[in-house]
């Protein structure tokens, strides 16, 4: 909209907020199917709105994802995002009639497929448009076992903010403000690929976990904070990574999977940067670093 005056306007308030404890969270599953009722039911108490689901083993199936999903119904979720194991004699329109069935599943991306492909299965929109927003089935080739392959920051992964996420990254962390996570363990932490735990989901409630010592702590660390993302044209567009750092010993440090440098403003592969190198071995991630077909991130 034109306006002659923008004066008339009031100033938009520099600040964000969320009514609930926890806005995200990220549930991995590899060899132990964690009670799901449960998380859900915590979730829930802490008005989580969006859960990730990940899957690096086949444990998780479509068949047991029917009833995990039911599971999340009546609860203050809107959201699942999940990603699941390629299963073997699962035809594609199978996936499609998944996604449809259940208007919880967000996204879906099923890793260690044959090959890489986006498959659309309907749009959000309540009139068919072009660049309508609309939900996806992503099938890639990429072997995702781990929650080592987290936190790449490309070009293709920065997201243009809107007004509700760039006031929250000018005072917040991208990543992990207002986010709690169960690993493959069982364990409850800030993200799956970060050390420090908070008890373990069959004895400790999330809302205790929340409420732990130090838990909150990295939801504060923002881009204008973190050394040379401060300087950063996209500092407001990223995602940040707080579970590889370039510096171990620096909660302050640019995140290690990131090849972008702001005062060149250039982008190169961080994978081929020799000192990255050194720390990746430290995180034991240089294994994966060497893998052509684990190119790619969650």
């Amino acid at each position: 909209m034109l306006v002659d005056d923008p004066s008339e306007f009031p100033a938009i308030e520099n600040s964000w907020d969320f009514p609930g404890l926890v806005q995200n969270a990220v549930i991995d599953v590899s060899a132990v199917l964690h009670d799901f009722s449960k998380i859900f039911n915590d979730l829930s108490a802490l008005g989580c709105q969006h859960v990730q689901i990940r899957s690096f083993s086949s444990l998780l199936t479509l068949s047991t994802c029917h009833a995990l999903l039911e599971k999340g119904h009546h609860k203050s979720i809107q959201g699942i995002e999940l990603i699941l194991k390629y299963e073997n004699g699962v035809s594609e329109g199978t996936y499609i009639t998944f996604v449809k069935q259940h208007s919880m599943v967000i996204a879906l991306t099923v890793h260690s497929a044959p090959q890489s492909k986006n498959v659309p299965v309907d749009t959000l929109a309540p009139v068919v448009y072009k660049g309508a927003p609309s939900r996806q089935i992503r099938f890639t080739s990429q072997m995702i076992d781990s929650e080592l392959h987290c936190g790449i920051i490309t070009q293709r992964h920065l997201t243009p903010p809107s007004v509700q996420t760039f006031f929250e990254a000018k005072s917040f962390n991208g990543c992990l403000n207002r986010k709690i996570s169960v690993d493959v363990y069982g364990n409850i932490k800030n993200c799956p690929s970060m050390k420090d735990s908070y008890g373990n989901i069959r004895d400790t409630s999330l809302l205790e976990a929340v409420h732990a010592a130090g838990f909150r702590e990295k939801w504060s660390i923002s881009k204008d904070h973190i050394s040379i993302c401060r300087d950063c044209e996209f500092r407001y567009a990223c995602s940040d990574c707080r579970a590889y750092l370039e510096n171990p010993d620096d909660a302050f440090s640019k995140p290690l999977k990131c090849g972008y440098d702001p005062y060149s403003g250039t982008w190169n592969e961080w994978k081929e940067n020799p000192a990255k190198l050194v720390t990746a071995k430290l995180y034991g991630i240089e294994p994966m670093m060497r893998s052509p077909r684990q190119k790619e991130s969650i």
